[in-house]
């Protein structure tokens, strides 16, 4: 990258984001297999993309929101943590299954409701999901991205707005956001622009995917006509 203040937001795939800022990179949710066990199935994706694990940069932390199998791809975390001794922050289940098959516990972390970690240039802040603020330890994440004077949101499967966000009602550079409630979480958290992710073609889709992502962004930008609407399909990457 050519400016030094800049950060790259690239979506991978699904759920899956890469963020690198100066010499720092992390990737969200990583999903490389095109599969996973879902409710007594394989759910498969119909169009997986042309991406491959080897062509990522050295990570240096793996955020997970949950353990569902489409965001925790175990063999994909344990093969980045073996090339780049990257940290992982995912929920205390997620944590404890890593742990669980041999996982380097020094460099697993569990996110819980507003831990802050610093990870070289960027800082990481974990947020509950609506539905897992009362929970003693907290099930399923949203992550709040800090870098270059910029505040990233990734929503992961939040089934809508939680009030625990509101203090970046107004101050999110641009939201990554699930497919599923995103209106209430567009009003509510009101960002700059937005990416939206979850909407790929899987089959049998018996789970929230098979989106017709294009129709859904003009029906966004005709209620928020003021919040930019970034087409993942077509514009893979973008920089802030």
């Amino acid at each position: 990258m050519e400016e030094e203040n800049k950060i790259l937001v690239k979506h991978l795939n699904h759920a899956s984001f890469l963020i690198i800022y100066k010499k720092t990179s992390i990737v969200i949710d990583p999903f490389f297999s095109g599969e996973f066990f879902w409710q007594g199935h394989i759910e498969k994706q119909v169009n997986k993309p042309d991406i491959r694990l080897e062509d990522l940069p050295h990570i240096d932390a793996i955020l997970c929101t949950h353990i569902h199998a489409d965001h925790f791809e175990i063999e994909t975390i344990f093969n980045i943590e073996k090339g780049d001794n990257s940290f992982l922050i995912a929920p205390f289940d997620v944590i404890n299954v890593c742990i669980g098959k041999g996982f380097n516990r020094s460099q697993a972390i569990i996110g819980d409701k507003n831990v802050t970690v610093k990870i070289k240039d960027i800082k990481i802040i974990c947020l509950p999901n609506k539905g897992s603020e009362q929970e003693h330890q907290c099930t399923r994440l949203s992550f709040v991205i800090e870098a270059g004077g910029k505040k990233i949101f990734h929503s992961g499967d939040s089934h809508g707005y939680s009030n625990t966000w509101g203090k970046y009602r107004g101050k999110i550079d641009l939201a990554c956001l699930w497919c599923e409630d995103t209106e209430e979480i567009i009003e509510n958290l009101q960002p700059v622009s937005v990416y939206l992710h979850h909407f790929e073609k899987f089959s049998p889709g018996d789970f929230s995917c098979n989106k017709d992502v294009l129709k859904m962004i003009k029906l966004l930008e005709k209620r928020f006509p003021e919040i930019k609407f970034y087409n993942p399909v077509e514009q893979k990457q973008i920089v802030l």
